[in-house]
């Protein structure tokens, strides 16, 4: 097989193109020059819809930890009308308060997943609490008039020169009825559909079915897989 070359090499990541996602497996992802200090390794290929109940499924080693990234579909699709169940959601007052609400969504993403999380999450969380938070987006979403949850997106401009709004937090730090999470969830995309001006994009971890599905149910594609060592 004819060495690939790749799309871009930075000091963060190393980018390949390639025709479809079903490609790859631990084998390729070894192939490919990787630097051991290039923290990521980004597979980008011809966007294909994500399909609600069907999780793609990839043979590669759990050695590594792995993200689709994904990009808005034609239509945001709008999850269906329904009762507020006491989920109301509002902009940040401040920016303090997006990083305070940021900060309770990052202590109860590290408690459930804990190992599961890639070594870069820490590293990625500080730089939006640092300096991505100035340009951020946001929308808090309050259970009861309390915080319980966290949207936010940044803009993006990616190697080919497409401009996203790109989702970074999409969170609930509360526990939620199935009602109050539906209800979050639609005020969120219709706050997403009336304030990103540019089409949306968004990483996922592969294990977070949850996640998943409600990013399919929007309309997502995914074209692209994000690579990275977990030691």
């Amino acid at each position: 097989m004819k060495k690939l070359k790749p799309v871009k090499v930075t000091s963060n990541v190393a980018r390949y193109r390639i025709k479809e996602m079903a490609s790859i497996d631990t084998a390729f992802v070894e192939a490919l020059d990787w630097s051991a200090d290039v923290p990521w390794l980004v597979i980008d290929f011809k966007a294909q819809a994500l399909r609600p109940g069907k999780m793609p499924r990839l043979d590669i080693s759990r050695k590594y930890n792995l993200m689709l990234g994904c990009i808005e579909g034609k239509v945001l699709k709008v999850p269906a009308p329904c009762p507020e169940a006491g989920i109301t959601a509002r902009p940040p007052k401040s920016k303090a308060e997006v990083k305070k609400v940021l900060r309770a969504a990052f202590l109860q993403y590290v408690k459930s997943l804990g190992k599961r999380l890639g070594p870069a999450f820490e590293k990625n969380y500080r730089q939006f609490e640092n300096s991505m938070v100035k340009s951020a987006e946001a929308l808090v979403i309050l259970k009861d008039g309390k915080p319980c949850g966290l949207f936010a997106f940044v803009p993006h401009t990616d190697v080919y020169g497409r401009k996203f709004c790109h989702i970074t937090w999409h969170n609930f730090f509360s526990p939620l009825t199935p009602g109050q999470r539906r209800s979050a969830q639609r005020q969120a995309v219709l706050w997403l559909k009336k304030n990103a001006k540019q089409r949306l994009s968004v990483a996922l971890d592969l294990y977070l079915k949850e996640y998943y599905e409600f990013f399919a149910g929007l309309g997502f594609s995914v074209s692209s897989l994000w690579v990275e060592r977990r030691a």
